[in-house]
């Protein structure tokens, strides 16, 4: 059975990736679930045995602290699979703040991961030249039923640039998604976690057309 290990930077990038395999690769069974406190995911088709790990982690084994860090999570690897018997898939935001981030991020892989059967893939979309993080994936699968969230965060934010002259700091996408989970959580109390609940995502990739580059990499990687 062929070993793969698939890397993301932080607990929601594991949830996200998580239930995208679950809804599209119906060969996979999920035999270990992740929680706070152990951010590990398997899953297994006849062929194949899927571990979805993060780099940011409170456990101890592989707490590499973020994206920077995966050097010290392929030296435990290597010691957790002998022989090197496994291939790795690096999932890793592009990053909109530092401009050269992905340059750097490939130099650095490329040297960590020498001898390694490795790929890597940028949230949201691989492309190179566009710098952009997970969240802008994730907003771009919220169903049409809960678009008007958008427009009334914009709302919201044209009434602090209205009402208020001095500087403002505006909230980052993360805080954005989570005033749009939190809106809906007494409908949905796991929405912060759950990325399955057809009301509120649309993580099918047949309709999804804003992530067919995951698909694309997924379907070459894990089928």
């Amino acid at each position: 059975m062929e070993n793969l290990v698939i890397i993301v930077e932080g607990y929601s990038d594991l949830l996200f990736i998580r239930d995208c395999i679950i809804k599209n690769f119906t060969s996979y069974n999920l035999v270990k679930d992740c929680n706070t406190k152990d951010e590990k995911v398997e899953l297994k088709s006849k062929t194949k045995h899927l571990f979805l790990r993060v780099t940011e982690t409170k456990q101890k084994i592989n707490d590499t602290g973020g994206w920077c860090k995966l050097k010290t999570t392929i030296s435990l690897l290597k010691d957790e699979f002998p022989n090197n018997e496994f291939k790795l898939l690096v999932l890793f935001d592009a990053d909109s703040s530092k401009i050269e981030n992905i340059a750097h991020k490939e130099k650095l892989i490329s040297d960590w991961c020498q001898g390694l059967n490795y790929e890597t893939f940028y949230l949201p979309f691989n492309k190179k030249d566009e710098f952009d993080d997970l969240e802008d994936l994730i907003f771009k699968c919220i169903t049409d039923k809960f678009n008007f969230f958008f427009e009334c965060w914009s709302g919201f934010m044209g009434c602090l640039e209205d009402k208020f002259k001095g500087e403002i700091n505006y909230p980052e996408k993360k805080r954005k998604l989570f005033t749009f989970k939190e809106s809906f959580k007494k409908d949905n109390p796991t929405i912060d976690e759950n990325y399955l609940d057809s009301k509120f995502w649309d993580i099918n990739f047949e309709t999804n057309k804003s992530l067919e580059p995951l698909k694309s990499f997924l379907d070459k990687n894990i089928v």
